[in-house]
């Protein structure tokens, strides 16, 4: 194993705006482009078409420090042809399925809304099948013992940081009675 191999994963976690950062470790490791190679492996297991997953793209196209991704259905339609309708069917099967809410922002000075889009629920489901099916992928030639080690040793940071904030809560309950 490289020497930092895990540490630059880390470093990479902590900076704002990374790819880890939005994505997080293990979907950064199953594979990112603009859209998650993730999501096509799991197209089926999400019930997700390839119009659903391009809307998944252009929102983590549009999210940028850290914030929820905002912009407008107009542009979308302007930069990339989408028509309205389908936009609009896209956004409620997505929010049916629970893998999407938007929240509307303040209106902007010409007067037009536009709404945030989170797909947080998506991530925790995406990370929820690469667990289920870590074996399967594995066995894949994308996956160095490298990227084995790392998934193991992140999973492992994951429970530590969980229990440490369990910890924390026990702390805070006890130093507040």
């Amino acid at each position: 194993m490289k020497k930092g191999y895990f540490e630059n994963d880390i470093k990479q976690l902590k900076k704002k705006n990374s790819w880890q950062d939005k994505m997080g470790v293990k979907i950064a490791k199953v594979g990112v482009l603009p859209v998650p190679l993730a999501l096509y492996r799991f197209k089926r297991d999400l019930g997700f078409n390839y119009s659903q997953i391009a809307f998944i793209g252009f929102v983590l196209l549009y999210t940028q420090n850290g914030k929820l991704p905002y912009f407008s259905l107009a542009k979308l339609n302007r930069d990339f042809g989408f028509p309205p309708d389908t936009l609009n069917r896209i956004i409620k099967k997505l929010r049916e399925k629970g893998y999407l809410k938007t929240t509307p922002r303040k209106e902007n000075p010409k007067g037009k809304g536009r709404n945030e889009y989170d797909i947080s629920e998506l991530i925790k489901t995406l990370e929820s099948l690469i667990d289920a099916n870590k074996e399967k992928l594995f066995n894949t030639k994308s996956w160095t013992p490298n990227d084995i080690l790392d998934y193991g040793l992140m999973h492992e940071h994951e429970e530590q940081k969980t229990q440490n904030r369990s910890d924390k809560d026990t702390k805070t309950v006890e130093h507040n009675k």
